[in-house]
Order: structure tokens, then sequence, then C-alpha cells
């Protein structure tokens, strides 16, 4: 995704819609202090996959 897409939602949230090979897809960054969790919707597949990375200090 082009980080023209990309748009703040507010001060740990960020949105970005794309359509890929004919898939409209929506993406969901949330950020805190030390996770950053992932949300991809596919309209096409009517599916949604969610997952979380934690920093490891």
């Amino acid at each position: 995704m082009s980080k023209n897409s990309v748009a703040k939602e507010n001060d740990s949230t960020y949105k970005a819609s794309e359509n890929l090979f004919g898939y409209k897809v929506d993406f969901i960054f949330i950020f805190n202090s030390d996770t950053l969790t992932i949300e991809i919707t596919d309209y096409n597949e009517e599916s949604v996959v969610k997952g979380n990375f934690s920093k490891f200090i």
C-alpha cells in the first residue's frame, strides 16, 4: 500500500483501503506503548484477520 492511502484516525489508529487484485481490503493499525494490532478486512471473502505484535525488551 502507498503511504498516501493511509489516514490517521487518532493518535494511535491508522486506516487504509486498497484494491488488491480485484479485492477490496481495509487495514487498521492500532499502536500502543508495547503492542501493534493489525486488523485486515477482506470484503470479497467476507473475512477479518487480526494479529498482535508485542515489543520485547
